[in-house]
C-alpha cells in the first residue's frame, strides 16, 4: 500500500513541470466520462481487519465499488455532473455453539453489505495542461447502505439493516493523464471509497 501513496506523490510532484504546455486537456463545453474502480475501500478493510478478525473460517467476497462519473466542463476551472457507484461485500464465517446436551455444534453466519451511491458532482480544476489535469471535487447526494445478516443457527434472528439517513458527501483530489481523447486517472477521497483508479474518455 505504501507503493500506491508513493506513486501518487510522484505524479503530483510532476505537475509543475507541465505548466508550459501549449494547450489544455480539459476544454470548456466538452464532456468527460470516468469509469472508476475502488482499490482501497475502508468498509471492506474494516470488516476484514477489525470487526471479524477473530472469526473462524472467515471468507471475504463480493467486489469493491465500481462506478461512473460524468462531467460537463463549464470552464477550464470548473465542471459539474453526476456520479454513480455500487459495491457489495460478503462476509461468511463459522462459530461453535453449545447445545443443551452439553455438546457443541458449528453454525454458519453471513453478512452481505451493499452500498449504492448517486449524487451531483463538482470538479474544481487547478492544473489543466496538454496531458495533465488535476482537480479537487465534491459529490453530494443519495447513499444507501444495506446489511443483511443470516445464519443457519435456529435461534439466530435473521434480519436486514438499512441506513436511516441515506445521504452521502464525498470530497477529495484527483489527477488525470490524457493521451488524445483517452486517459487514466486516480482519486483520493475523504470517504469509504478512499483510493480509486480508472479510465477517462473525452466525449
Amino acid at each position: 500500500m505504501k507503493h500506491l501513496f508513493f506513486l501518487h506523490l510522484c505524479l503530483f510532484s510532476l505537475l509543475p513541470l507541465t505548466q508550459k504546455a501549449q494547450s489544455s486537456s480539459v476544454i470548456a463545453g466538452k464532456n468527460i466520462l470516468n469509469i472508476q474502480y475502488t482499490v482501497m475501500d475502508i468498509t471492506r478493510m474494516y470488516y476484514k481487519n477489525v470487526e471479524y478478525t477473530d472469526a473462524n473460517n472467515l471468507k471475504l467476497g463480493g467486489f469493491a465499488p465500481i462506478g461512473l462519473v460524468f462531467e460537463h466542463v463549464v470552464s477550464e476551472k470548473f465542471g459539474f455532473g453526476l456520479e454513480f457507484s455500487y459495491g457489495q461485500t460478503t462476509i461468511s464465517y463459522t462459530q461453535k455453539t453449545n447445545t443443551y446436551s452439553y455438546s457443541s455444534k458449528t453454525y454458519n453466519y453471513s453478512l452481505v453489505n451493499s452500498t449504492l451511491s448517486m449524487g451531483l458532482r463538482m470538479n474544481f480544476h487547478f492544473v489543466n495542461t496538454r496531458n495533465y489535469n488535476a482537480y479537487s471535487f465534491l459529490t453530494s447526494g443519495y447513499r444507501s447502505v444495506k446489511n443483511v445478516y443470516s445464519s443457519d443457527q435456529p435461534e439466530y434472528n435473521n434480519h436486514t439493516e438499512v441506513s436511516p439517513f441515506p445521504i452521502g458527501i464525498k470530497a477529495g483530489i484527483g489527477l488525470r493523464y490524457f493521451s488524445g481523447n483517452m486517459g487514466i486517472y486516480t482519486e483520493i477521497a475523504l470517504a469509504s471509497q478512499f483510493l480509486n483508479f480508472g479510465l477517462s474518455f473525452k466525449l
